[in-house]
């Protein structure tokens, strides 16, 4: 009796980590293939109940399978998606801080130059005088 479940594991695992549900599908077609061609040229000759048990388990591993499969592509999803906030949030604030800047160009940098009295009194000539 063949533990199905390594196997399966190890060829999606090594798939690439975009490979799309329907190309794990096609794996476990090839997979289910395979193994009932093997199982049918065994020697002695295996009884139906016999072949029936083996293509069993190797659709328990599928599904097992499957389901991490899913799991992990939730999980990525789920973190993109967390990042794309992130991103957005900053960009956000960032874009909020360049509008400030635009409308109150004194803020946050030196504060204000008073304007002295002096500043509109006519200049007078040292020389005079």
């Amino acid at each position: 009796m063949t533990d199905y479940y390594p196997l399966i594991s190890q060829t999606v695992t090594e798939l690439d980590a975009k490979a799309t549900g329907e190309e794990r599908r096609a794996l476990y077609e090839r997979a289910r293939k395979a193994q009932v061609a093997h199982l049918r040229g065994v020697v002695p000759a295996m009884s139906e109940s016999e072949i029936t048990r083996e293509r069993l388990k190797l659709e328990e591993a599928i599904r097992r399978v499957e389901k991490e499969a899913t799991a992990r592509a939730r999980a990525l999803t789920d973190a993109l998606q967390n990042h794309r906030d992130k991103l957005a949030l900053l960009a956000d604030v960032i874009e909020r801080e360049q509008d400030q800047a635009r409308l109150n160009p004194l803020d946050g940098g030196a504060p204000p130059i008073e304007e002295s009295p002096h500043l509109h009194q006519p200049l007078s000539d040292p020389f005079d005088g």
